[in-house]
């Protein structure tokens, strides 16, 4: 029996990357995916900014409108910035966090009267980093630890009402988020003696070998599968690891290796 046959979900962030790959994912499932990004191309993609409240609320009746109901809602749309917190610009700090924590908010909020109609689910795509933070890249963390806290707050808040959400986290996955990450090197030369350049490179070294975006897409899927929902779940045997040997050893130490890995 297939769970997901004709079920309305919408995914943020479908243009490309992990979006793209578990929109079609979906839809060979036999869902009714309704995708949001800001460059709608496809007959089932809305054009939406997701840090534009007025706009997903729009969008949001018309999917309702179209198709009486949502199932499942999985936020996966996100931006990257790279720099010293010292030198990174309000504006882009700003667009970061409307995007990936605001965004991911403003579709929560305005599609969730109609997944409690539907006792849906929520998947809300975060990342090792929301845990283990990684210098030079630390507005991102700060942006996906929202993302598990959101996630834990909600989906206590909405267990009466039969709603299930999860934070499923990601390590390193090879997409084009990796090239479309705005970086910033300034400092690195006067104050910050080459490490801003030599910390990006290690992460876009690691990303590039990363897991596929299949992978991750397949993750969703299984995910949204699941009858019983984990809060939390990490994807890949090596991540899941990571995350139980930080826990598991000194937090000094940790940080020592954080520290040799992406900031020295």
């Amino acid at each position: 029996m297939n769970k997901l046959k004709e079920k309305v979900v919408v995914v943020t962030g479908t243009s490309s990357g992990i979006g793209n790959s578990t929109a079609q994912m979906l839809q060979q499932q036999g869902c009714i995916v309704c995708g949001l990004t800001r460059n709608a191309q496809r007959e089932f993609e809305l054009a939406c900014d997701v840090s534009d409240r007025n706009r997903v609320q729009m969008c949001v009746e018309e999917i309702v409108a179209r198709y009486g109901h949502i199932d499942c809602v999985v936020n996966n749309v996100g931006m990257g910035i790279s720099g010293a917190i010292e030198y990174e610009s309000e504006e882009n700090i700003k667009k970061m966090l409307d995007v990936n924590l605001a965004g991911t908010i403003n579709v929560i909020q305005c599609t969730l009267p109609y997944v409690k109609k539907t006792q849906g689910r929520y998947i809300n795509i975060g990342s090792v980093a929301g845990e283990l933070t990684i210098a030079f890249q630390t507005m991102y963390s700060v942006a996906k630890a929202g993302i598990l806290a959101l996630s834990e707050g909600l989906a206590m808040e909405l267990k009466p009402f039969g709603v299930k959400v999860c934070c499923l986290q990601f390590g390193d996955i090879k997409t084009p988020f990796t090239a479309h990450r705005n970086k910033s090197f300034e400092g690195d030369d006067t104050q910050y003696n080459g490490r801003i350049a030599r910390s990006v490179s290690r992460m876009e070294r690691d990303e590039t070998n990363g897991y596929s975006v299949e992978f991750a897409s397949g993750q969703v899927v299984k995910l949204l599968k699941k009858t019983k929902l984990p809060v939390k779940y990490t994807a890949g045997a090596k991540y899941k690891f990571l995350l139980w040997l930080s826990r598991a050893l000194p937090y000094s130490l940790v940080q020592k290796i954080l520290y040799s890995m992406y900031a020295s």
